[in-house]
């Protein structure tokens, strides 16, 4: 699973000993699923700033200052980050919040990473069975009416079946293709007593870029990407400060919008990625991650945060919600 949180994970650690921990686990985590990685020292400014726009947080901590602190930030199960408790030893892996968002098999991933037991309690996850939350995260899709997860999420943990209408997924025999079924969960319109509705996500991509532009470079990074996250017919708007990435937008059939870096000075969101110390001294936050927010909209998320590609470029995907 963590391999899909293209948004990134964000370790947060106290102790001298939970640090060293924290640093083993980010290595891991980087070698083996190639997802952004963001560690500090725990701050609750910083916690602040990402808990809307992470997918993973992980406190190496005690299991008690990790609720506090959860209960702190928690909002509601369709937006909260999954969050996973560590010990400073590493001894045990607990995921405390969003396990149906991810933090259980996140738990289980990381489990296996360092050889630590994974503390799993939710119902649907011990059956095997994915939840609507865990279904919307597979295609990149919004849950357009939450307050129907509970009933979907039990009959689903009852055994009952349940209905994928417009979802070409391959998820078990608890579920069955169309819509004539008491529980469906659908892209579009559907019949059914209790129906959720999910909304896939259209995209935008920015491009940062040295001057030595590699198109081709970036090109079969960016591919890479969309292909897997399955969105290669949901690009729909491409960014840069160069010029020349407008050749991957054509291919893609998607817009082009070059952008200049005093067009980005003005930008701002608690949620990118701190830039780097030439751009900082530019006055620039960022350059891939604020190109794709912009384009994106005033309610755009990050869904893919900045990668590197090579040594001259960086990507960054965020959804398209309009101003």
């Amino acid at each position: 699973m963590i391999e899909r949180f293209w948004r990134g994970v964000l370790i947060l650690s106290v102790s001298e000993e939970g640090w060293k921990t924290a640093e083993d686990i980010r290595e891991k985590i980087e070698k083996e699923f190639e997802v952004p990685v963001i560690h500090s020292s725990y701050n609750p400014k910083i916690l602040e700033n990402y808990w809307d726009c992470i997918d993973l947080v992980i406190f190496i901590m005690a299991l008690e200052g990790s609720i506090r602190i959860s209960c702190r930030f928690a909002k509601s199960k369709d937006k909260d980050p999954a969050v996973i408790s560590i010990d400073d030893r590493s001894k045990f892996v607990i995921p405390i919040l969003g396990g149906h968002w991810g933090s259980n098999d996140a738990a289980e991933d990381i489990s296996r990473l360092i050889g630590s037991p994974a503390v799993i309690t939710t119902a649907s996850e011990l059956q095997g069975i994915p939840s609507v939350e865990r279904i919307a995260s597979f295609i990149i899709a919004k849950v357009e009416n939450p307050q129907e997860l509970a009933k979907v999420n039990g009959a689903i943990v009852r055994g009952e079946k349940v209905c994928l209408n417009g979802i070409d997924l391959n998820l078990g025999d608890h579920f069955i293709k169309g819509d004539d079924c008491k529980y469906v969960i659908s892209i579009g319109k559907a019949k059914g007593e209790h129906v959720i509705f999910l909304r896939p996500l259209n995209v935008a991509v920015g491009i940062g870029s040295k001057r030595e532009v590699n198109v081709e470079g970036v090109w079969k990074e960016l591919s890479a990407r969309v292909k897997e996250m399955n969105i290669q017919d949901r690009v729909k708007v491409i960014g840069s400060v160069r010029e020349e990435f407008k050749e991957i937008a054509h291919r893609l059939k998607a817009e082009f919008k070059v952008f200049s870096l005093e067009e980005l000075k003005g930008f701002s969101s608690p949620c990118i990625t701190p830039s780097g110390e030439k751009l900082k001294s530019l006055g620039v936050p960022g350059v891939s991650e604020a190109i794709a927010l912009t384009l994106g909209g005033k309610s755009s998320r990050l869904i893919l945060r900045k990668v590197k590609v090579g040594n001259y470029a960086t990507l960054s995907f965020a959804t398209i919600e309009g101003d």
